[in-house]
């Protein structure tokens, strides 16, 4: 039998993102996904306010069924995927994998009081799509999610904010290790001169890294990423694909100088204005 050999070049690995994006209720999840190339929602949340107008196809999925034949048809080749879709699909949407885990749990059990083997079947359940889905090469694959803070007591006997994936069971701990990128969408405050003058306005920003406040992120080429990436909600899939896949010149860098600039401006504003010397009286 004869082998069939190939070389790890550039065409050898696709260029897709499987990724999940995490973030609280209004972060802005949803909404990236008209920056997406011909993407589809598998939707189990019903507010699209922020994409309305946008004619994006969505499909209602807080079934089994529905889930397992969405992903049935994603798996085809692309012309065959996109005559089963009625249009092509380059970029499905799961919005979100929490809330269609709850869907799911609720129509299995009619509760999310589940015993030992309940918590298994879910587990492997969520986490058997995910893997199904990872593996379409020639399609990207965004799992948003929502997640939940609480607070512990710290050492000191002083309250810590705690954050996690709005997930149940073990599939919590296990979602951002199926895939290849899993980011947070964090608001900053910032200050900013207008033509009115000193006003606050929110910024949103990718963290990108793992970090004390969010360990369960994940960069799969570790350096490829800076720590964060300012969002404008307009080019914000176009720069992550170049960060991660065309090695850009000078795109981390560029990347980089930004959250220095953000940094540099908010320290401006932090100082105290500088006191102006006093004139001598006359004599």
């Amino acid at each position: 039998m004869a082998l069939t050999i190939e070389r790890t070049t550039e065409e050898f690995f696709p260029k897709t993102i499987k990724a999940v994006m995490f973030g609280r209720p209004g972060a802005g999840k949803t909404a990236l996904v008209a920056q997406y190339p011909n993407p589809l929602i598998v939707a189990s949340e019903t507010n699209f306010m922020s994409i309305a107008g946008k004619d994006i196809p969505v499909v209602r999925c807080n079934d089994l069924a529905t889930y397992k034949e969405v992903i049935r048809i994603a798996k085809l080749p692309a012309e065959k995927r996109a005559e089963e879709f009625g249009f092509p699909v380059d970029t499905l949407v799961i919005d979100t994998i929490d809330e269609l885990q709850t869907s799911l749990m609720k129509e299995k059990y009619g509760t999310l009081k589940l015993d030992f083997d309940g918590w298994a079947w879910i587990a492997a359940t969520m986490g058997d799509s995910v893997k199904a889905l990872k593996k379409v090469d020639d399609l990207n694959v965004i799992f948003n999610c929502h997640i939940k803070t609480t607070t512990i007591p710290g050492d000191a006997g002083e309250d810590i904010a705690s954050h996690q994936p709005q997930l149940s069971g073990g599939f919590k701990d296990v979602l951002p290790g199926l895939v290849d990128l899993a980011f947070m969408i964090e608001p900053k405050v910032t200050k900013v001169v207008t033509p009115k003058g000193l006003e606050e306005v929110t910024q949103k920003w990718f963290i990108c890294q793992p970090n004390d406040r969010y360990p369960f992120l994940k960069d799969g080429s570790p350096g490829t990423l800076p720590s964060r990436i300012e969002m404008d909600f307009e080019t914000d899939y176009d720069r992550i694909h170049a960060l991660v896949y065309e090695a850009k010149e000078g795109a981390k860098e560029a990347e980089e100088a930004k959250i220095a600039a953000a940094a540099s401006a908010a320290a401006s504003f932090a100082q105290p204005e500088p006191e102006q010397a006093s004139e001598p009286e006359a004599a």
